[in-house]
């Protein structure tokens, strides 16, 4: 009967740990492909007007549609390029 109440009670724990404990499931940058991160999520042309404007510095402003898309896109993409 004691061995039942132990296991009963680790049980018990155990599913309270897994309930309770949040559990980080987003992906890091290691984990995103840069060149696929963002297909479905940004347009091509897009994706062509932030990288002159950010890393060339050159052509006009995204628009704020395009800032939407990068938004959607997430930080492991971005961090992914970045790197």
């Amino acid at each position: 009967m004691g061995l039942l109440n132990g296991f009963c009670s680790l049980m018990i724990l155990l599913i309270i740990n897994i309930v309770a404990l949040p559990t980080n499931l987003n992906p890091v940058a290691a984990q995103v492909d840069v060149k696929t991160c963002a297909n479905g999520t940004m347009t091509k042309q897009c994706g062509e007007s932030i990288r002159l404007r950010v890393a060339m510095n050159v052509g006009p402003p995204p628009t704020k549609d395009c800032c939407a898309q990068l938004v959607k896109v997430g930080k492991p993409c971005h961090d992914a390029y970045v790197q």
